[in-house]
């Protein structure tokens, strides 16, 4: 039960970071809204420049032209594949699938709990033989040291 709530907490960090990948200024959606806000920004400089006779036809353009500019760059960002938005629905899919699978796999005759239990239970054995044999005064680092002082003994002795 404890390995299902790493997991459940695991995918809910992993939420987490998408939601902050989401919001996040670099490419989340505060990036679009701050970029909405620099177009309303430009409507307004455009139209006070229009209400006091500043600006001509040529400037209107002008700033019509950043202004569709502006658009496309957010119509890109938007449906950028690396950080738009289909991308965040995509990894937001895949996390779905992988809780699925997680859930599939808990729930698995074959490879369930059970099974993964047994396996740890069969390698502890595994371990705690290793250490008997490496303890052991007949083949573990007991018997290996007397060797090496029998035979230094010996060495010494010539």
């Amino acid at each position: 039960m404890n390995e299902i709530k790493n997991e459940v907490r695991f995918i809910e960090n992993e939420v987490i970071l998408i939601n902050n990948s989401v919001n996040n200024p670099n490419f989340g959606l505060n990036e679009i809204k701050n970029e909405i806000h620099l177009i309303e920004n430009e409507v307004i400089n455009i139209n006070n420049t229009i209400n006091n006779g500043v600006i001509g036809l040529a400037d209107i353009k002008n700033e019509i032209r950043l202004i569709e500019n502006e658009v496309i760059k957010i119509n890109t960002s938007v449906n950028n594949p690396v950080f738009g938005l289909n991308e965040i629905k995509n990894e937001i899919h895949l996390i779905e699938n992988e809780v699925i699978n997680i859930n599939n796999t808990i729930n698995n005759s074959v490879i369930g709990l059970a099974d993964i239990k047994n396996e740890i239970r069969l390698i502890e054995n595994e371990v705690i033989k290793i250490n008997t044999s490496v303890n052991s005064p007949v083949f573990g680092l007991n018997e290996i040291k007397n060797e090496i002082h029998l035979i230094e003994n010996e060495v010494i002795n010539i």
